[in-house]
């Protein structure tokens, strides 16, 4: 509360040459916001921004950032469509803009949006699981545009692969081969996120060894599911399909190999293995088998 009530002298000192000669619904907005009492706050706030004295003063927007963003902290922060946290990076911003040149306020409103960034974030990671995989790129994007407003240049490639090769692991766990509905669901799903990754970087040996295992899992799978009582037609159906899986999985396994920075040299070569092994090709099954056997952990 100490810390609280000095920032809010440092902001009344800050407003005394706007204030002359009467209290301004600003500095009001701020007596309340200074007891907790937001709605009150939020009252007058909203007259100093119909205010023509006030509603063009970069000071007015901060002030109105701090108050929706303390009323987040305290009433929204389980709310992953927070209004009150949308206004506070739009008074923000607003504040900024009306700043600029001056700097009296930026550095402070840069500042919350980073804080206000940092939420959509933390929550972000809290959803990527199995259950709440669907809310965690949402909160990943207005992570990103949020904080673009304070570098529009920042690069997030690198954060990019990695939210997007945990999600694509999230969303590989839910697909069930036994049900055939949910198993093409998710694996469409995961294939997707993984090829964002490839986008990003054609290099990142993850994301193709991930991409490779899930072909070959799905084409395994298929083949497992045949039984003596499963009709001829069927079984040339899934052995069809299975070929193709297993051809779509050997580039991107072939690719994981040559990079080999994502798995042991001998589980790499294992893994590609497998792939000509289900593909008939022999000569390259023994080629790599009898590297495996000179390869030293």
């Amino acid at each position: 509360m100490k810390r609280k009530l000095l920032h809010i002298i440092l902001l009344v000192m800050v407003c005394m040459p706007f204030a002359n000669a009467q209290v301004s619904y600003t500095n009001n907005a701020i007596l309340f916001y200074q007891e907790n009492q937001y709605d009150k706050a939020m009252v007058y706030i909203d007259s100093a921004l119909a205010s023509p004295k006030e509603m063009n003063e970069a000071y007015t927007w901060y002030v109105r950032g701090m108050i929706f963003k303390d009323h987040y902290k305290q009433f929204e922060t389980s709310m992953m469509d927070s209004k009150s946290r949308v206004k506070s990076v739009e008074s923000f911003k607003k504040c900024m803009d009306l700043d600029a040149g001056k700097n009296e306020h930026t550095s402070n409103a840069m500042v919350n949006i980073k804080f206000l960034a940092g939420t959509y974030y933390n929550e972000m990671v809290k959803n990527l699981d199995t259950v709440n995989y669907e809310k965690a790129e949402p909160l990943y994007e207005k992570y990103k545009q949020t904080m673009r407003l304070v570098d529009p240049k920042m690069d997030f490639t690198k954060n990019d692969k990695e939210v997007y090769l945990f999600l694509g692991a999230q969303i590989s766990r839910k697909f069930n081969f036994k049900k055939e509905g949910v198993t093409q669901k998710y694996f469409d799903m995961a294939i997707g996120v993984f090829n964002k990754v490839i986008t990003l970087d054609s290099n990142d040996c993850n994301a193709h060894y991930q991409i490779a295992q899930l072909y070959y899992n799905y084409g395994v799978e298929t083949i497992l599911s045949l039984d003596d009582t499963t009709p001829l037609d069927k079984v040339i159906e899934a052995q069809n399909k299975c070929v193709t899986l297993f051809q779509k999985s050997l580039p991107h396994m072939k690719k994981a190999y040559q990079l080999s920075n994502c798995k042991s040299k001998k589980e790499l070569v294992r893994a590609l293995m497998g792939i000509y092994y289900q593909l008939n090709e022999m000569d390259k099954y023994n080629d790599l088998n009898t590297q495996l056997q000179l390869i030293k952990e």
